[in-house]
């Protein structure tokens, strides 16, 4: 049953799968912008920081790969967007 108390309808099939196929893409966007982070804190000049900025990695890589894991799983849902840091 979805929210309205209605039995969910094809309609609402479509708008899930497309919104899967959405974050899955976004997800994969994620690794693109993961690996221009880690070669950005490889390539660092500025050693002082370098410890925050691999904290800082470890961080986005760990959403990104919670993020594609829940998608590929078919656990996304909308609401997720709010918490996958938008």
């Amino acid at each position: 049953m979805t929210s309205g108390g209605r039995a969910p309808t094809e309609i609402d099939a479509l708008i899930s799968e497309v919104e899967q196929r959405n974050e899955l893409r976004t997800a994969l966007w994620r690794f693109v912008a993961l690996l221009v982070f880690a070669l950005s804190v490889a390539l660092e000049p500025d050693i002082a920081n370098h410890e925050i900025h691999l904290m800082l990695l470890s961080a986005y890589a760990a959403i990104t790969f919670v993020a594609v894991g829940l998608v590929t799983a078919q656990l996304f849902r909308p609401w997720l967007n709010w918490v996958m840091l938008r």
